[in-house]
């Protein structure tokens, strides 16, 4: 199955499920899901889908996953800020990290035994807008937020029994970078930092016994004479997307 967020807010189709029977695309909407259901995380065995509302009063949800896919919704809770924008599920399955764009806080929020949200266990404020992903490494031993604001990768430890998240490092990015996501290395001792502001990719050392972030090597990802104009959130109301660029959010692959 596939499984398609987007902006319903904005004529987009909400959040969809997708099948290929002989080999064609068939969407199906999900019906009771709260608007703009923009990122979505698969939880583990795939038997619930969470999804991130990027309103002003963000909200996260929880969804079953039934037969072919089909998709009942569990329960939506605050997210603890505006505008979320990422969710991912600890490897440990108790909790959901949300990071909030509008209001660049990240939220972790307990995860019932049936896939339902519980209300927020915390939420980590940072001092400038435009938090943008909050994700654990390969191990799960350490939690790393990226925060386009700050300009920087920040590394926590996660608490499981209070679900309370502790900094340890915060690693900033080169002046102009605005750092936007990250992906580890299979090999696991590199991650790699996109920054959206200026085009380019930065290769870091990560020391997973420290938490450290170390940054490297940085490469644009477009030719050196290309005139590039990123979006900038400040400019575009509405996240910076424009209205037909908005429709669709994120697309995940289930089981």
């Amino acid at each position: 199955m596939i499984y398609l967020g987007g902006y319903s807010s904005q004529a987009g189709q909400g959040l969809g499920v997708a099948a290929l029977p002989e080999d064609v695309l068939g969407v199906g909407s999900t019906a009771g899901s709260p608007d703009d259901p923009t990122f979505l995380a698969v939880g583990p065995g795939g038997r619930t889908l969470y999804a991130a509302h990027e309103l002003v009063d963000g909200l996260v949800s929880a969804f079953a996953v039934g037969h072919g896919g089909k998709l009942r919704l569990l329960g939506s809770q605050a997210s603890g800020g505006a505008r979320p924008i990422h969710v991912s599920v600890h490897p440990s399955g108790l909790y959901l990290l949300c990071a909030n764009w509008g209001s660049g806080s990240i939220a972790v929020l307990p995860i019932d035994a049936d896939g339902a949200l519980g209300a927020t266990a915390q939420v980590v404020e940072h001092p400038k807008p435009y938090a943008h992903m909050v994700v654990s490494d390969p191990a799960g031993r350490w939690v790393l937020a990226v925060h386009y604001g700050v300009g920087s990768v920040f590394t926590y430890h996660l608490d499981l029994e209070s679900g309370r998240l502790r900094l340890r490092h915060q690693t900033q990015l080169h002046p102009g970078a605005g750092p936007r996501h990250l992906a580890f290395h299979p090999g696991g001792a590199v991650v790699y930092v996109v920054n959206e502001a200026d085009s380019t990719v930065t290769a870091c050392r990560w020391d997973a016994d420290s938490s450290r972030v170390e940054p490297g090597p940085t490469v644009r990802t477009v030719p050196a004479d290309s005139s590039v104009d990123n979006c900038r959130p400040d400019r575009h109301p509405g996240r910076g997307r424009s209205r037909r660029s908005a429709r669709l959010g994120d697309v995940r692959r289930g089981p």
